[in-house]
């Protein structure tokens, strides 16, 4: 060999090793190790399993059509491929003579995700690239298995299951037109979501009790709790929630000590949230407002200097928000839920004002408060730009500090409506004041208790908090980085329920999706019970045996009930409900009688029935329930993922609803 071949070969060498150096240390920075990879991976195949290609809730219209526009080079919407009018898409914005859509944030979220499914378009047909990505996914999932474990036949089985199940899907495959790749795009980007927050709670977790638990935690949130159902349904709130876990663990991090990454961490944990800005302003303000509060009281440093480079850092994450409304308004405090035409689910100030928007259909661009109007002489200086910028910047912080003040308010008032607590926590039914058209007359919502049986575990925190004071009397005080995250984790959960109270119970909920990002933090707050992390610890077979049970033997039970008394899809859900109810109520006595009984196992049953509970809701309503409408295609039938899916769904001795 020449040495000019050597150096090209010794050249190659060092960038693939540089690569793999690379690759490594992002794996870590995502997923932390190998489990957490595995649970990111376990994680994908579950949600796209049931992953159904529609449109589930009309929001989704907007935001998708948004989507294929800017993956066309523009920003307004020009075009409008999953929907026939401009009237039919809720939400959407006019901006002099053009019309713009919301939630840009999720839109260029999901853009590479487009690009990438147009890209392999081009060698392959779509539905080959979902049945092959998906078995690709669980060959991948499976060579984790065994390094995990050590076990060699994991890889052996789940190369064969995956090589079975794309030779089903080749044989069954139904048509996918590509015009659909925004929208795959887009229920694709929620699903890699639900993933990143499966695999950072296990991560979290993980920080305070052992791997199993944290195994547990995060195959929980997507099994056990609502979390599931929404993951392939394109809003707003799986965002959110994984925006608001992630926001958690990086602040759990930065609680460790002084060094460069655990600032680096606490200063993530406030460019999450800058970022959330772009999908939902106000959700982040809220999310922001619990951060600094708890952050700077808990902080082990408070340095003028690390306040400056957190600030900073806070800062640059806003750009894209600013940026976004500047194109669109021509203000970059006003984002498109500001302008007018579109409400929002909160009644959001409009900062030009101070009140509301200005109704002029122009969305107020180039006449904000001292952003587009100039002061006679002041002329183009720098100087009247800057102050015309901190006058429209103080004008809106005083806005949002009254619109906060105002709404906080209006949420302690629910709390003396003793009722709609209960409609909303407790039970739902025929719920005073919901109009039912708008469900085809159909009881579909769900309460929290219903939709989430497994929260029933708090009813050991009055235990779990006599024995925090005990710990904090002997010493170990409540500054502890496990202590900390606790408080950050209550207040998001707190503060977050709050802001929603007023518009709750609300109609088209289905299991309370307005406060979705708060139960995998109610999730958190039961997994770090010491009855049930200390369960799962002792006694994991039998959590885990007790689930596969209640889901097995239960689901193909309620399964044959459905199929005797044929529900309508009121029917089903109250049916749900009810069972979700019996099952809080077992967990309730389970781990209340534990000081009695002491048996691990008894609490493990207790924790494994309402999560079994849920799952079989989730599998039902994926494969089952509900429907999801195909815009503008000659399809007759609803598009799953995977059409080995479809067959299954279609087999089921449950008539349609």
């Amino acid at each position: 060999m020449s040495d000019d071949a050597e150096s090209r070969t010794v050249t190659a060498g060092s960038v693939g090793e540089q690569l793999r150096g690379r690759g490594k240390r992002s794996g870590r920075v995502l997923f932390g190790d190998r489990v957490g990879l595995a649970v990111f991976l376990g994680t994908v195949l579950w949600c796209v399993a049931f992953w159904r290609i529609g449109i589930f809730i009309t929001d989704t219209l907007t935001v998708a059509n948004a989507l294929a526009n800017v993956a066309d080079g523009q920003l307004a919407i020009e075009q409008t491929p999953y929907s026939l009018t401009i009237g039919s898409q809720p939400g959407v914005v006019r901006v002099g003579d053009q019309t713009f859509g919301r939630n840009y944030g999720h839109v260029f979220l999901a853009l590479p995700l487009v690009w990438i499914l147009e890209g392999v378009s081009l060698v392959t047909d779509p539905r080959l690239l979902l049945a092959g990505g998906w078995s690709l996914l669980l060959i991948t999932f499976a060579g984790q298995i065994r390094r995990i474990t050590g076990r060699a036949r994991a890889l052996t089985v789940g190369s064969g299951v995956a090589l079975v199940i794309f030779l089903l899907n080749v044989a069954l495959a139904t048509p996918l037109s590509e015009k659909l790749l925004p929208l795959v795009a887009l229920q694709l980007s929620t699903i890699l979501a639900t993933a990143l927050l499966a695999t950072t709670l296990y991560r979290l977790i993980s920080r305070f009790h052992t791997t199993q638990v944290g195994v547990v935690a995060g195959a929980a949130v997507v099994l056990a709790t609502p979390i599931g159902f929404w993951a392939s349904i394109p809003k707003r709130h799986i965002i959110t929630a994984t925006a608001a876990v992630v926001a958690l663990y990086c602040f759990a991090v930065s609680r460790e000590g002084t060094e460069r990454r655990h600032l680096v961490a606490r200063g993530l944990s406030y460019a999450v949230l800058g970022l959330l800005t772009t999908v939902h302003p106000f959700e982040a303000f809220f999310l922001f407002v619990v951060l600094a509060v708890v952050d700077v009281v808990t902080a082990p440093s408070n340095s003028p200097r690390t306040l400056a480079l957190i600030a900073a850092g806070f800062a640059l994450s806003l750009l894209p928000f600013f940026a976004i409304n500047t194109l669109i308004s021509g203000n970059p405090i006003k984002s498109p839920r500001l302008l007018s035409g579109y409400a929002g689910q909160l009644d959001i100030p409009d900062p030009t004002s101070g009140r509301s928007s200005d109704g002029t259909g122009n969305g107020g661009a180039g006449r904000a408060s001292g952003a587009g109007e100039r002061s006679p002489g002041a002329g183009d200086g720098v100087l009247a730009r800057l102050v015309g910028l901190v006058s429209a910047v103080v004008g809106f912080t005083w806005s949002v500090a009254e619109f906060a003040i105002a709404w906080v308010e209006q949420s302690l008032a629910v709390l003396r409506e003793p009722d709609r607590l209960y409609h909303t926590f407790v039970r739902s039914g025929q719920i005073p004041g919901i109009s039912l058209r708008t469900n085809d007359l159909e009881a579909v919502e769900l309460t929290l208790l219903e939709s989430f049986p497994l929260v029933a575990a708090f009813v050991w925190l009055p235990a779990s908090a006599v024995q925090q004071v005990r710990t904090a009397v002997d010493g170990a005080g409540f500054g502890t980085p496990t202590r900390q995250t606790d408080l950050l984790a209550t207040g998001f959960a707190v503060v977050f329920t709050l802001v929603y109270l007023p518009k709750l119970p609300l109609h088209s909920q289905i299991t309370l999706r307005y406060i979705l990002p708060v139960m995998p933090l109610l999730l958190y707050g039961v997994v770090r019970l010491s009855a049930v992390n200390e369960t799962i610890a002792t006694v994991p077979r039998w959590v885990v045996g007790s689930y596969l049970t209640v889901v097995g033997v239960g689901g193909m039970g309620l399964v044959a009930v459905l199929a005797v008394i044929d529900p309508a899809i009121g029917e089903a859900m109250q049916l749900h409900a009810l069972i979700g109810l019996a099952a809080a109520a077992l967990a309730v006595v389970a781990i209340a009688t534990w000081p009695i009984h002491r048996d691990r196992r008894v609490v493990a049953v207790g924790l494994a029935v309402p999560a079994g509970a849920t799952t079989v809701f989730l599998l039902l309503s994926g494969i089952e329930y509900f429907s999801y409408q195909v815009p503008n295609t000659n399809v007759g039938s609803e598009l799953y993922a995977l059409d080995v899916v479809r067959v299954i769904a279609d087999r089921l001795p449950v008539f349609p609803f």
